[in-house]
């Protein structure tokens, strides 16, 4: 009679071996890419509210407002 070469638990350990490893390295490439990314310049959006919340004293929702004005001018 012919033996069986795995058992269902030594499958599922291989596997679970095998996927923890893939998904490890898959984990080390994402934190390395989220430390290496660049930050993205601000706005003119962000810059005018900026300058308009902190020169005016103004909430950001009257600096958005004034946006909408100013860019609806131009």
């Amino acid at each position: 009679m012919a033996e069986a070469c795995c058992s269902c638990e030594d499958v599922r350990s291989i596997v679970k071996e095998i996927v923890k490893e893939l998904f490890d390295e898959k984990l080390d490439k994402l934190t390395t890419q989220v430390k290496t990314r660049k930050k993205r310049n601000p706005s003119k959006y962000n810059i005018f509210i900026g300058k308009c919340m902190k020169g005016d004293g103004k909430t950001m929702k009257q600096c958005a407002v004034d946006y909408k004005k100013q860019k609806g001018a131009k």
